[in-house]
């Protein structure tokens, strides 16, 4: 059972990088975390982690791409754990290297899929339960490489899609 002074994350590309240690760091404080990633193999260093209390953390499948009926079937999935999510962190994302030319339109609308679409999918999904009960924390994780053309363009679109959320979201 989840107390009033704990709080339930829902963190996707938790597997590994930043997203990995935060989720160490929100169970080091005592904290609830639902995991996610494409593939619950990807879990396997966090599993075999003898400090990890696993009582307090679940691993679900989610490719932020998926469309948004996926996303809102795992979200529900989520939900179910715990009975909510306090602390949404959208984490999950790529970056694709290479000339212009060479990955095209469609490189660069892959990585905007991971970058933007699904951030934006995944708080869309998670939104009215927050709504719901008036209470929630939305994290975009941006990037020190958004210095980058490319780069620019894809976080940007986060930067967006919070000035949406910002007057409309008021839990």
């Amino acid at each position: 059972m989840v107390s009033s002074t704990t709080r339930v994350w829902f963190i996707t590309g938790a597997s590994a990088g930043l997203g990995l240690a935060l989720t160490r760091s929100v169970l080091a404080r005592g904290d609830y975390v639902i995991a996610t990633a494409r593939s619950l193999r990807s879990f396997d260093e966090l599993r075999q982690d003898p400090k990890i209390d696993e009582t307090r953390l679940k691993f679900l499948v989610l490719d932020v791409t998926s469309p948004m009926e996926e996303i809102k079937h795992v979200v529900e999935e989520a939900l179910g754990i715990w009975g909510h999510v306090d602390v949404l962190v959208n984490n999950a994302g790529t970056l694709t290297y290479g000339a212009s030319e060479e990955l095209g339109a469609e490189g660069v609308m892959k990585d905007m899929k991971t970058n933007f679409v699904g951030p934006m999918n995944v708080t869309n999904a998670v939104l009215p339960y927050m709504r719901s009960r008036r209470d929630g924390t939305i994290v975009f994780v941006g990037s020190r490489s958004a210095y980058r053309t490319q780069m620019i363009v894809r976080k940007f679109g986060l930067c967006i899609i919070c000035s949406l959320l910002t007057p409309s979201v008021l839990l």
